[in-house]
Parts: structure tokens; sequence; C-alpha cells
């Protein structure tokens, strides 16, 4: 069976290229080329990123959480969902409307973002409090349990004589009450080192990797109002609720309103300062093209060209001037 032929030209400026490609080939490489690119990586990328984080924090999971809240059951919904908007995308393909592509890639990464704040960052965010308490005391045994959606806890328990916590030689540097505030904030400042270290790097990476873009953008800035949420939530309570930053204005003497200006302000420092990078290295590639394409240099373009044409000429008479005299001197 033959596949019908159509000849596929590819026209220069000097001259036009033919080729037997059948268009159903052509059309078959280009269909999976965006299958493969839309729909199979990132659903792979994002499949392993999700699926390691509800590994790790399955165990830690209370008993009574409900299985709409569990780890793995959120995380599959949202692989799911993100797997058929993805689908979805591709048949909109051929419409050609960017909008929309734009608008699938973003909700996307909502949905992966919101999944992600209850399961890794709320890992991240522990794991700063336990490497904390490790840092400050001797004989402390932790215990992690995770809550979602409604939270987490890091529980201690101090062995030894009477119970009681034996302060390690940093924790007896800064005294009772500033090992609590720092054991306090060690979680909402791990949490934000590494939502910045998101951004950061989501500016970095190649615009080739949109998607890529969004998520960590997505689960960077979900972090950081989560965290000013949770600031919040401690001054409408009047901190009758167990809270970090209700521990750090009780043993530090730092107020929750300053918290909520930290937080926001360096939020809004780190952007400013992405976009003066972002537009200071448009502006150094747009002097370098200019004057990469300078009349000054592409005629010294030219001269330079000219001279090794001289220079080729003149090594070709050397070459050539004994023949000359060879001949003569017969004669």
């Amino acid at each position: 069976m033959s596949l019908p032929r159509e000849e596929v030209s590819l026209t220069t400026e000097n001259q036009e290229l033919k080729s037997d490609i059948p268009p159903s080939l052509v059309n078959t490489n280009h269909s999976f080329f965006k299958f493969d690119k839309t729909l199979v990586k990132p659903t792979v990328i994002e499949s392993v990123v999700a699926l390691t984080s509800a590994c790790i924090a399955t165990p830690f999971t209370s008993k009574d959480t409900s299985w709409y809240a569990q780890p793995f059951s959120m995380t599959c919904a949202m692989l799911i969902f993100n797997f058929f908007c993805r689908a979805y995308q591709i048949d909109s393909s051929e419409s050609n409307d960017q909008t929309l592509q734009k608008l699938i890639m973003i909700l996307c990464s909502m949905t992966f973002a919101g999944v992600d704040d209850f399961v890794r960052t709320t890992l991240v965010h522990e794991s700063g409090h336990m490497i904390a308490y490790l840092c400050l005391y001797q004989n402390v045994r932790l215990n992690l349990r995770l809550d979602p959606p409604l939270g987490a806890a890091t529980l201690h328990e101090f062995y030894g004589v009477n119970n009681t916590g034996i302060l390690s030689e940093y924790g007896a540097m800064l005294g009772e009450d500033k090992t609590t505030a720092v054991i306090s904030a060690a979680g909402p400042a791990v949490e934000l080192f590494f939502d910045y270290i998101m951004f950061i790097t989501a500016e970095a990476i190649s615009n080739n990797y949109p998607q890529l873009k969004w998520h960590l953008r997505l689960v960077a800035l979900y972090s950081v109002l989560s965290t000013t949420v949770y600031v919040a939530l401690g001054i409408l309570s009047s901190c009758s609720e167990p809270n970090d930053f209700c521990s750090i204005d009780k043993y530090a003497n730092i107020p929750l309103n300053d918290d909520i200006g930290f937080i926001v302000g360096s939020a809004l420092l780190l952007q400013l300062c992405l976009y003066c990078c972002k537009k200071l290295n448009k502006h150094c590639q747009a002097r370098s093209a200019r004057l990469f394409n300078a009349p000054e240099h592409s005629i010294s373009i030219e001269m330079k060209e000219h001279h090794e044409d001289v220079a080729d000429v003149n090594d070709s008479l050397l070459t050539e001037t004994p023949r000359v005299i060879e001949l003569t001197n017969c004669r």
C-alpha cells in the first residue's frame, strides 16, 4: 500500500529545494512532538515530584484525616485533573488560541501549587522546626504529625533527668526564651527561603519551559500567601490558638504586624530585584546586537576579508613564480 505523495518545496533566497515527503508523515511527526511536549513530559515530571512528596508525607499523616484529605488522594486527583486539561489543550491547539493555551497552563500550575502547599511545603515548614530542636537541645525526641488540610505539628519529648530539656551549646548562648523563639521562627524561615529560591529559579529558567516556570512561581506564591494568612489568623484570634508567630511575639517581642510587613516587603523587594535584573539583561543583549550590526563593525569585517583575499593572491603568485622562471631558463 503506497501513501499519496505530494511535492514539498523549501524556498530560499537563491534556490528552491524540493522533496517528496508525504504530508501525512509530516503531520504525524508534528502531532507526536506536540503530544510528547504538552502531555507526556509535564505529566511524568509532575507525577514524580507530587507522588514522592505524598510518599514521604503519608507515614506522618494523622489517622483521623479524612480519605479525601490524604496526601495520595489529593495528589491523584490533581494529576488526573491536569492530565485531562492538557489533553484538551492538545485538541484545542489547532485553533491557535494563545490565550486559551496559556490559561490552561496556568490552571494546571494552580492545582499543582495548591496540593503542593498542603504536602511538600508543610513538610519543609516542619523540617525547619525539627532542625532547630535538634540543634538547640541535647535530649529531645521528635514526632511529626500532619493533619491536612488544617496543618501540621512537630511534637517533642524530652528524656533524661526529670524529663526537662537540656540546652545545647548554641541553646545556652541564646537562653531559654530566645531558644523557643528561634524554634518557632525556624519553620517559616526555611519555608520562605525555599520560596525565594524558587522565585529566582523561575526567572533563571529559559522561556522554552513555560510550564515549569509557572509551577515554580505559583508554588512559591501560594506558600508566601499561606504564611501571610497564618500570621493574620494569629492577629484575628488574639493568639488564642497555637501559632508560630504568636510564640515569636511572646518570647522575642516581635509584633505580628512586623512579621507581615517583613514577609510581604521581602517578597516584593525580591520581585523588584528580579525585574530590574531582567530589564538589565535585555538592555545588555540589545546593546550587543546593535554593536555587532553597526556599520563600523561590518566595514571592519569587509576590510578583514579584503586583506585575507589579497594575502591569498600574493601567496598564489609566490608559489607560481618559480614555475615561470624555470620555463624561462629552459628557453
